[in-house]
């Protein structure tokens, strides 16, 4: 079914997603796979919170920005709907391995709505680097609830890490899809319901790392009603430098 999705607007606004593929985005991929590879990861130790840092400085590696600024992609989520776009909010990245970096970690049931609060009809465009086999059936990934419901929010509960999940017993498993794309983008509403594949018989030594931004409508007439506000804010730590200034 997803394959089906490839550069299909059609798609997107039946099922709140799809892929999105051409030629420099297959090769920028690939060059992003191999820098994470060959100068974040190879500085990975012991030290959970040191791989963490290491990976959230990934996030900006300038080569990053080829993809999510490539202009025929941009061209393209016009065509879904998004006449004016602006991103809203950093890179994000998501690590996931069963490693002592991730631990396995990963995101139930969610929609990405409810923490940015922008435009109705913005986009998550997101993509995957790993070092596994894309053809094996349980690698890591995401799942995508192809049910969509636009501008709708399912009711959530709270998790002890104080983020608010979709329960289980909501959704229907069988309407679950997998998605692991290798040389394409996903591109899927705000709205749309989601989670992490979870793989806790995978090796240890795989590992993927997802990749998104968020692309929002500066046309959105509800968001400028509700005066273009974000979830998203900055924040400094101003002491931080106190800890490492005599090191210098």
């Amino acid at each position: 079914m997803i394959q089906k999705s490839i550069n299909n607007p059609v798609f997107f606004k039946k099922y709140g997603f799809c892929l999105y593929y051409n030629k420099d985005i297959k090769r920028n991929i690939s060059l992003i796979k191999k820098k994470f590879t060959n100068n974040f990861k190879s500085r990975f130790k012991s030290s959970q919170n040191r791989n963490l840092n290491i990976i959230k400085r990934f996030n900006g590696e300038i080569s990053i920005n080829k993809i999510f600024f490539d202009k025929n992609l941009l061209n393209f989520i016009k065509k879904l709907g998004v006449k004016y776009p602006v991103q809203t909010g950093p890179v994000v990245t998501h690590y996931s391995s069963n490693d002592k970096t991730s631990k396995s970690y990963g995101l139930g049931l969610h929609q990405d709505w409810p923490s940015m609060c922008t435009s109705i009809n913005g986009v998550v465009i997101w993509f995957n680097i790993n070092n596994y086999n894309h053809q094996h059936k349980n690698n890591l990934g995401l799942q995508l609830y192809k049910n969509f419901k636009k501008n709708y929010l399912f009711k959530t509960l709270k998790s002890k890490n104080d983020i608010n999940f979709i329960s289980e017993d909501i959704v229907e498993k069988n309407n679950l899809i997998d998605c692991n794309p290798k040389n394409e983008v996903l591109i899927m509403s705000t709205f749309c319901v989601h989670r992490t594949i979870k793989n806790k018989n995978l090796s240890k030594k795989y590992w993927r790392l997802g990749i998104s931004a968020r692309f929002d409508d500066l046309r959105c007439k509800k968001w400028n009603k509700n005066n273009y506000v974000s979830a998203y804010s900055t924040s400094v730590n101003r002491d931080l430098y106190k800890k490492f200034f005599h090191s210098l």
